[in-house]
């Protein structure tokens, strides 16, 4: 059962408030507000007042004589405990905008159910920074991933393609361990590896930057020469080794991306997997959080070391 709307009435000399307080259920409230337009008007007509809908402070203001104003009071009322009755089931089935918390506007249903005002849906997702871009319903506690179809029918082209740019950073991101990008700098086409070695490893022909790279060591294709021999030839490689080493570089344990510490602690964030790595022993955490407990409970000889050789050298 919904609980009862309380009425609070206020008269003036020829001017009567008749106002919903502040728990009174949307259900009912907004129902009765602005879908039920013939209380009003049977009001008006029966009891010969002028009635004026403030909409945004959710008042009625009843104009005419103090006994036709009391009439009218009476038979609102009665026909707001009617509509009480009348809704208690169906309100429920009345969702109130995710976004604005109003009856929505050219209604736009999702696949969790609930339902946006179009504006508003739209709005949301131009706003998103990241992708997926989660539902806000039962007070933002729905957290379901729109989907993009939905997506698609609300935005325009260029915000659409800037959701998928986002969504495929995501699952990039997310699947670094499952898929490879194509060996041209900066080409952001994705290919999914293979395990064998020349003749057996597939060729990857990139549709965008036209290049050939080996689905084995995502190196250029390299004909008659194994994934070993084609690295041992390159030019650099050697010498990148060699930098490595000197400058105190290190491979990301998860995605293999090269990272140098300049400064700071040793709480590494790998900007290309998203992962929290122990500098001092690369070990890979999700949470800074847990780094910096690892560093504590593990490391924490280390770390005073490292301290007191970087005061000799100061004092030096």
């Amino acid at each position: 059962m919904l609980p009862a709307t309380k009425v609070h009435v206020s008269t003036t000399l020829q001017e009567t408030s008749w106002v919903f307080s502040s728990n009174a259920d949307p259900a009912i409230t907004h129902p009765f507000f602005f879908d039920q337009e013939k209380f009003l008007a049977e009001a008006k007509d029966l009891h010969g007042i002028t009635v004026v809908v403030d909409k945004k402070s959710t008042v009625l203001r009843l104009y005419g004589n103090n006994h036709n104003i009391e009439a009218a009071e009476k038979f609102l009322a009665k026909s707001e405990v009617s509509l009480q009755t009348s809704v208690q089931i169906p309100s429920r089935g009345v969702q109130a905008c995710p976004v604005c918390f109003e009856l929505p506007e050219e209604p736009f249903p999702i696949q969790c159910g609930h339902i946006y005002c179009s504006a508003c849906l739209k709005s949301q997702c131009e706003a998103a920074s990241k992708f997926p871009v989660l539902c806000l319903g039962d007070v933002d506690t729905c957290k379901t991933a729109i989907d993009l179809w939905d997506l698609r029918c609300v935005l325009s082209g260029v915000t659409y393609e800037r959701l998928l740019q986002s969504a495929f950073k995501l699952h990039t991101t997310t699947h670094f361990h499952e898929l490879r990008f194509c060996s041209t700098p900066d080409c952001y086409t994705v290919y999914l590896p293979s395990h064998f070695d020349p003749p057996a490893a597939d060729i990857f022909y990139c549709d965008t930057c036209l290049a050939a790279t080996c689905m084995s060591c995502n190196a250029p294709e390299h004909q008659g020469l194994t994934c070993g021999a084609s690295a041992a030839s390159r030019d650099g490689a050697a010498e990148f080794d060699n930098w490595m080493r000197e400058n105190g570089a290190h491979f990301c344990p998860k995605c293999s991306v090269p990272i140098q510490k300049a400064e700071g602690c040793n709480n590494v964030f790998c900007q290309s997997c998203a992962t929290f790595i122990c500098w001092l022993c690369m070990q890979p955490f999700s949470h800074a959080s847990d780094v910096l407990l690892h560093i504590i409970d593990d490391h924490e000889d280390s770390e005073d070391s490292e301290d007191s050789e970087d005061s000799e050298d100061f004092v030096a």
